[in-house]
């Protein structure tokens, strides 16, 4: 009887004889590839239920910040349009 050292034994599935390293291979191979699928579908899940956030909004949006007449430190919510963007459509499309 041996203990330890040894090779490992080939795996035989199907009829088929599989070298061990080939058969690790594959399943790292498999198992990131349903990381990846899962992470992506996950992403669209996501996308789509916060309805594709635009990063172009403030190029669209031009701001004019000052309209407010406020600082930041006194009221850091904006209630009123200050959107100075010549394309109304543009502008809610990116919101």
């Amino acid at each position: 009887m041996k203990s330890g050292g040894g090779t490992e034994a080939n795996i035989n599935a199907a009829g088929c004889n599989f070298n061990s390293f080939i058969r690790r291979a594959i399943r790292f191979v498999g198992v990131h590839a349903f990381g990846l699928c899962a992470t992506a579908l996950i992403t669209d899940i996501l996308q789509l239920m916060t309805g594709y956030p635009t990063p172009y909004f403030l190029t669209v949006c031009k701001p004019n910040y000052t309209t407010l007449n406020v600082g930041c430190d006194k009221n850091p919510y904006v209630i009123e349009d200050i959107c100075s963007g010549a394309d109304p459509a543009a502008i809610n499309q990116g919101r």
